[in-house]
């Protein structure tokens, strides 16, 4: 899973870099790139199960706190005036 999942945006971004000046093309090789990268969660996120399972709890502490940056834009632009 972790091949697969780092192979295949690497080949998206390199594939990026060779697209002449097809612009939605471009971006839809950046946006499956930032899609497949998804893949290589699936053989992380079950790693510290394995290896340390009486902690894996804290890990999984953490991991809820980044969920916070996606709610700061919200905050941000409701608390000032444009």
């Amino acid at each position: 899973m972790d091949i697969a999942g780092f192979m295949a945006p690497a080949v998206c971004l390199i594939a990026t870099g060779y697209v002449n000046c097809n612009a939605s093309l471009a971006v839809f090789l950046i946006i499956a790139a930032v899609g497949f990268s998804g893949i290589s969660l699936a053989g992380f996120m079950v790693n510290h199960l394995d290896l340390a399972p009486l902690y894996a709890g804290l890990y999984f502490l953490a991991f809820a706190g980044k969920f916070v940056k996606y709610f700061e834009p919200y905050c941000l632009f409701g608390s000032t005036k444009f």
